[in-house]
């Protein structure tokens, strides 16, 4: 029987009484506690600027006071702040509230605010403890307790770093965030894996140290614990750079403790010869080294860590990907693969990074799996560092510590639910003490205030690597250390320490403390996980990344899935807090549910009519529409307007491989694009009541139906409207369609050939002849459905000698006309290809392709379709010069079979996607390109890989009348309805003037500014089919260029920027 503890647990109410006292409170409950604490604050700052040297004379005296310019400037920066401070309390995001569950975002602690308020008005730098005297020596111990939680030993005042030790003393600092920790322990790991090249250079004939070269010794990686070692200076190269951690780290002290040299000694003479001077570079050069060492990293690692590799000079390349299992973390049996590669091909490893929680999926990698292959390959002679990034994992290792000495009294009358890790989370959190480095975040799980992030060194000595002083602790007074000397940064704010000392020991860094906070919010978090895994209405379906357990056992079958989440319906969501803890067969299966740490993936997926969309692209709409109401993503939103927040991401099909196509298949998708989801964190510790729990579900479930009604049905179902074609030649009369990738009744490219009443085709031939350069369309005199018009052959027709300017103007009897009501008949079809997103490549193609077609006198091209976005380019009477070089061929057939000429010179990859701005201005009358003939393929997708059946090559000139669009093309018309709140308003105008200083105001008047003035008339939606659209023929409809706004959201940013064109 398994001896582990149950992971859910009432959390008493004393422990959550206390925990109300760490916070201000989703509605400022505790308010007086920090204006009191204000008080104090600027009491003491009063105080101790009256003490010091009270002798000094009062330098802002009554009579300045009384000023007319004193004041005047008083009001100046009040009215600023109180503009400011109101805009933002209304624009700002709410992370205080338990309705917000997007980002690594929640309620700053109460005693770290107070901390860093009252840190900051004395503006300490520690940088040196010359600046900053009482927050450097902060530091200092908030680095311990970080050393400490996280398992490493824990150093005292006499403890002297530079000795050679077996049990290595922890060492940790402040950062400004995890990228700048991530950072300096890639820094320290390519200064560690090139230290012994660089004192074995310094052990060269002629060289300082070279008489010690005969007797130094040092230990193998591969040796044993009783071996006496190799001499160094007949080491070689492969041997120097796999030198076990502790080894190299031993190498400097060695040199004091064995031969007297004085640590200043060493750091001079090796400051000539490390790679900090002379650079990687020519130490690989200077050993010879043609593989570069590298790095690797679970794919879902941060975008930190490639920039990390490109500033220190290893080479975004060089940090290789490990794939990841179905719950995307490590796998270790693929990490293995790798690693016996590196051995067998001799390559260096710098360092396997781990990842303790990851971003966007709360992932915790196997870190006691990397631990035991770390010992396995260095029996073998294949040695790295281990990393551990916990940014976001690093305090939930609070759960594993117990309490020194409980201050709590058990008080049984409320009951809030709290849960512990993971029996898997648990194992590798308690493993990070084997990691030689652990990146920690303060300013995350820590809940303190920005900029906080942490690193900390499981042998402290591992500082001196990235130190441009003397290797060794001067103990000042108090044991003060120059905390700048160390890491990236040198100015930074001694508030940031002081915030997370202040919150370390009130909360504290235990099961009770921190490990109540967490615990709490992992109740939430699996309680949201349980709506999410059986959320389901009519045309809703909602699918967590992470599995069920019934998803997971052989043999389950679908009834035994859709029985597990009735159970959780009845049995977990609908009880009370107390029932639930009272239902043993209830809190084992909550207790199997959920990420690692507490983050949720899931993605949202719609039925049309009873049947279930499979395409991605349309699911992503959804998504992304869905996360457009649930987010603030401009300054002129208002808090208020969002019921319940959450996040989203992207999954790259390339980096989650057969984890992410196993996902695909759970939501019913199909096909290979990246997969926009959504994600929630729940970080308060306060809406563990199942009720509000509840209603921020069925929140979110009215929002996401919201978004099926309006937005994924009319994009997706094919209805009677008007049709306009674009009219190309005059004998016969080619149309050309007007396509929309996003909405199903124009998702196809269409090119017909048709017949004319005469009076109407030589009424317009003759108009064509006058102005050649006007594009001339034909629209349907009624709503059709196009196919039916296809298969029927011919429709009622109006002509115009340019586009329509309004649906409108399509339907108003009484609206003028070039010609009217005439049948379009005998209609062939030329091109017919879908612009369905599963029918797209998900690339341009390398040269831009056009369909070739019409008679030898009157020939025509339209550019093919083959990504989204793109552009509509056609030309009618193009001129064709073809190379005499080709042998002879029937045009005339190849023409009517099908003809693709690709542009030789214009190459689309690299010009797509046009857009305002980018305009395909190359694309004019009169310009003549180079092309090359090929038979049509008639496939599709593919057709962006290179044309094979060359016919003929030679120029191809464009005719007068060219037609261009980038808009309506790529045209979302149901954005608008879903956008309605974005549209801009008095008060974000006036206050963006006032950021600007476009205004001589100091203060907004908000009560004026609410008062909306009479607004031009916006263009009118359409209804069609019971939904309203916008009308397609006019201005303002969103296009693929800026729809999905939540991918252009700063959180999204990511090195990888190779986004699926096809979403």
């Amino acid at each position: 029987m398994s001896t582990q503890p149950p992971r859910a647990h009432s959390s008493d109410n004393s422990h959550h009484e206390a925990i109300a006292s760490w916070f201000l409170g989703p509605k400022a409950e505790n308010h007086q506690v920090m204006r009191d604490a204000f008080n104090t604050i600027v009491n003491d700052l009063q105080n101790a600027r009256l003490d010091y040297h009270p002798e000094d004379q009062e330098f802002v005296t009554a009579d300045v006071k009384d000023s007319i310019s004193y004041n005047s400037s008083l009001d100046r920066m009040k009215d600023l702040l109180s503009t400011l401070s109101r805009y933002m309390s209304e624009h700002n995001i709410p992370f205080y509230s338990p309705r917000y569950n997007g980002h690594m975002n929640a309620d700053l602690s109460l005693p770290g605010t107070l901390g860093y308020m009252m840190t900051m008005l004395y503006n300490p730098n520690n940088v040196a403890p010359e600046s900053s005297p009482v927050t450097s020596l902060i530091e200092y111990w908030v680095g311990q307790d970080l050393c400490e939680v996280l398992g490493y030993r824990r150093a005292s005042a006499t403890v002297e770093l530079t000795a050679p030790s077996s049990e290595p003393i922890g060492w940790g600092h402040i950062t400004s965030g995890g990228s700048i920790a991530n950072l300096e322990s890639m820094w320290v790991a390519r200064n560690l894996k090139y230290y012994p090249l660089a004192l074995r250079n310094a052990m060269a004939p002629g060289a300082p140290f070279n008489y010690i070269s005969h007797t130094f010794r040092v230990r193998l990686c591969s040796d044993g614990p009783e071996s006496e070692g190799k001499l160094f200076s007949a080491c070689d190269t492969w041997e120097l750079l796999n030198l076990a951690p502790s080894t190299v780290l031993d190498l400097a002290p060695r040199l004091t403790s064995e031969y007297g040299m004085s640590s200043d000694y060493v750091q001079k003479v090796m400051a000539d010869y490390i790679c900090q001077t002379v650079t990687k570079d020519k130490l690989d050069k200077d050993f010879e080294i043609d593989k570069p060492p590298v790095y690797f990293a679970g794919s879902t690692k941060h975008y930190s860590w490639p920039k990390c590799a490109a500033i220190t000079g290893i080479g975004s390349e060089n940090m290789r990907d490990v794939r990841l299992d179905n719950r995307t973390r490590m796998d270790h049996h693929h990490l293995a693969d790798l690693l016996e590669e590196c051995l067998q091909e001799r390559r260096a490893v710098y360092a396997v990074v781990a990842i303790a929680g990851s971003t966007e999926h709360g992932a915790v990698d196997p870190v006691a799996e990397i631990v035991h292959l770390r010992d396995r390959y260095q029996k073998r002679g294949l040695s790295f560092l281990i990393h551990v990034d916990a940014a976001w994992g690093g305090y939930f290792t609070t759960l594993l510590r117990d309490e020194p000495k409980c201050t709590f009294q058990a008080n049984s009358d409320h009951i809030e639910p709290s849960m512990t890790l993971l029996p898997y989370t648990r194992r590798q959190l308690e493993a990070l003490k084997y990691a030689d480095s652990v990146t920690i975040d303060p300013h995350k799980s820590g809940h303190i205030p920005y900029p906080a992030g942490g690193l900390c060194y499981r042998d402290g000595r591992s500082r001196f690597l990235v130190t441009w002083t003397s290797p060794y602790i001067d103990f000042q007074e108090e044991g003060v250390q120059t905390m700048g000397t160390y890491g990236v940064e040198g100015s930074k704010p001694g508030a940031s320490a002081v915030a997370a000392w202040m919150s370390h020991k009130s909360i504290g860094l235990h099961k009770n403390g921190y490990g109540s906070v967490l615990g709490e919010a992992i109740f939430t978090s699996a309680k949201f996980y349980c709506h999410w895994a059986t959320m389901e209405d009519t045309d809703l379906i909602v699918v967590p990344f992470n599995m069920l357990p019934s998803e997971t056992k052989p043999g389950s079958s679908e009834a035994h899935v859709q029985a597990e989440k009735e159970f959780i319906r009845e049995r977990i969501l609908k009880p009370t807090n107390r029932e639930l803890l009272a239902d043993t067969e209830a809190m084992r299966l909550l207790s199997t549910l959920g990420s690692d740490l507490m983050i949720n993936v899931f993605a949202c997926n719609f039925r049309i009519d009873g049947e279930l969309n499979t395409n991605i692209t349309e699911a992503n709409n959804l998504n992304s529409k869905i996360y457009e109401r649930v987010a603030i993503l401009h300054a002129r939103d208002k808090a208020v307007d969002r019921d319940i927040w959450v996040m989203s991401t992207v999954l790259k099909q390339k980096h989650l491989g057969e984890a992410l196509t196993n996902y695909k298949r759970r939501l019913s998708l199909e096909g290979d694009e990246d997969l926009f989801v959504l994600v929630n964190v729940s970080m308060s510790p306060f809406p563990t009541e199942t009720n509000f729990i509840s209603s921020l579900a069925e929140a979110f479930k009215q929002t996401a139906n919201e978004v099926i009604r309006q937005s994924c049905v009319p994009r997706n179902i094919i209805l009677p409207d008007y049709h306009t074609f674009i009219l190309q030649g005059t004998d016969p009369v080619y149309m050309v369609s007007m396509p929309m990738f996003h909405m199903a009744n124009f998702r196809e490219q269409v090119i017909l050939c048709v017949d004319l009443p005469e009076d109407v085709r030589q009424a317009y031939a003759d108009a064509r002849e006058d102005t050649p350069g006007v594009v001339f369309t034909i629209s349907t005199a009624d709503e059709e459905v196009l196919s039916d018009i296809l298969l029927r052959g011919s429709f009622i027709a109006n002509m115009d000698d340019s586009l329509p300017t309004s649906r409108r103007s399509l339907s108003d009897p009484d609206q003028w006309h070039f010609q009217s009501d005439f049948e379009v008949s005998n209609i062939r079809i030329i091109q017919r290809r879908s612009l369905d997103s599963s029918r797209l490549d998900s690339k341009y193609p390398s040269h831009m392709p056009f369909y070739l077609y019409g008679t030898r006198d009157q020939m025509h091209i339209d550019h093919i379709l083959l990504c989204s976005p793109n552009v509509q380019l056609s030309s009618d009477q193009v001129t064709l010069d073809l190379h005499p070089d080709f042998g002879d061929f029937d045009f005339d057939a190849e023409l009517e079979d099908g003809v693709i000429a690709v542009m030789d010179d214009v190459r689309e990859e690299v010009m797509q996607p046009f857009g305002p701005g980018h305009d395909p201005t190359f694309f004019r009358p009169n310009r003549t390109f180079r092309v090359s003939l090929y038979r049509d393929p008639s496939s599709s997708p593919g057709m962006a890989s290179p044309f094979s059946d060359l016919l003929a090559r030679g120029t191809i000139t464009l005719g007068a009348c060219v037609y261009r669009d980038f808009e309506k093309i790529n045209r979302d018309l149901t954005a608008p309805v879903t956008k309605s709140k974005r549209t801009a308003t008095p008060e974000f105008e006036a206050f963006k003037k006032f950021i600007t200083g476009e205004t001589d105001c100091q203060k907004l008047d908000f009560a004026t500014l609410d008062i909306v003035p009479p607004q031009p008339p916006a263009a009118p939606p359409v209804k069609l089919g019971g939904f309203l659209i916008a009308d397609r023929y006019q201005e303002g409809a969103c296009s693929d260029r800026n729809r999905n706004i939540g991918k252009r959201s700063s959180w999204k940013v990511s090195w990888s920027t190779d986004m699926g064109r096809s979403q």
